[in-house]
């Protein structure tokens, strides 16, 4: 009897360094099974923000392809335009010098509504984005991109290491930071000027319930200089809402590109005076072509969008902002190109 308890007692002792041993064991490996559960996780991530990258590049190829469509037809319809215009002006001098001296000095809006019909025959089989509601003016502009690579929207250059583009989580609109305006907060998705002003959630609703005559609805903002809907905006100092690409071309001496301020210097602006020679809408203000006597007008944003010649030479303290019409961009270009030399030509900004 005192034998078998003595076994027993033995084998007690027995199972508990087996059972110690295995805890030991089962210790060890769950500190590498968490680590191998995390890798998992982490890797589970990765591959999620892979496919929505790939995603969101297929996307952007497919709007690369119909911006490219889109702005081969609008070139073609503003060098055709230019041309009407140039002959309207011809004719109209040699008819009437003396008689009719107002038609004369309008002559580049009667070109323009002359060739109204074939550009909206155009630009309605195209891709562009252009609306052709006359009564409120607004377009949405066409998403610039290439290859799947986004354009900064104010100075239209790629991301590189040292300056990288930045996507509000909202609108989409990609700008460089230093383009646009310094980052207040790095940590967490990124928000234009005009989704941090404005609430999306309750702005949203109240824009909806409002709509013009015709049935559609208003737009989220529109730019107080080219009407355009789409884009990265910046706030004026009356509360209104511009690009900051078309505060740059147009407020020249007023606004400096990355400014932390509000936009000012709008007020002096006289809207509706021309009319643009691309999207054929008289509203908003326009940039003159920078040949010589040329009177062909367009708006910044449209002129980028048809392939426009646009440069600013940043050779003295105030950069000179410079802009050519579909008809003296080519010639222009190359000019540049001669006199400054490849090199320094690439580097205008």
């Amino acid at each position: 009897m005192v034998y078998l308890q003595s076994r027993l007692l033995d084998n007690a002792v027995v199972l508990k360094h087996r059972y110690e041993k295995l805890i030991a064991k089962v210790v060890q490996n769950l500190s590498r099974e968490l680590d191998a559960f995390s890798k998992r996780k982490w890797d589970l991530i990765f591959v999620n923000q892979f496919l929505r990258d790939v995603r969101e590049a297929k996307k952007r190829g497919r709007k690369a392809k119909r911006h490219k469509e889109a702005q081969a037809v609008l070139a073609a319809v503003a060098i055709a335009s230019s041309s009407r215009n140039s002959t309207v002006r011809k004719d109209a001098k040699e008819d009437a010098p003396k008689s009719s001296p107002k038609l004369v000095a309008g002559s580049s809006r009667v070109g323009q509504r002359t060739s109204l019909p074939q550009a909206n025959d155009s630009s309605k089989s195209s891709n562009s984005k252009i609306s052709s509601d006359k009564k409120s003016g607004s377009f949405l502009m066409p998403i610039s991109s290439k290859e799947n690579g986004l354009y900064c929207d104010v100075c239209m250059r790629t991301e590189t290491l040292l300056n990288r583009i930045f996507v509000c989580y909202r609108c989409k609109a990609a700008v460089h930071i230093n383009c646009y305006r310094n980052l207040e907060n790095s940590i967490g998705p990124w928000n234009c000027e005009l989704c941090e002003d404005q609430d999306i959630s309750s702005e949203a609703a109240t824009v909806s319930d409002k709509s013009h005559c015709n049935g559609k609805k208003l737009p989220f903002a529109q730019c107080g200089m080219c009407h355009g809907t789409s884009g990265a905006f910046r706030k004026t100092v009356d509360g209104k809402w511009v690009h900051a690409f078309c505060a740059e071309w147009l407020l020249d001496t007023k606004y400096v590109r990355g400014q932390d301020k509000p936009v000012e210097g709008t007020e002096a602006l006289v809207e509706g005076k021309d009319t643009c020679c691309v999207c054929l809408h008289n509203v908003g203000v326009c940039l003159r072509c920078s040949s010589g006597d040329c009177n062909i007008t367009f708006h910044p944003t449209c002129a980028r969008s048809c392939g426009f010649y646009m440069n600013t030479k940043g050779f003295g303290t105030t950069p000179q902002h410079k802009a050519y019409c579909g008809k003296h961009s080519v010639q222009q270009k190359e000019a540049d190109a001669q006199q400054y030399g490849p090199e320094e030509h690439t580097s205008m900004k």
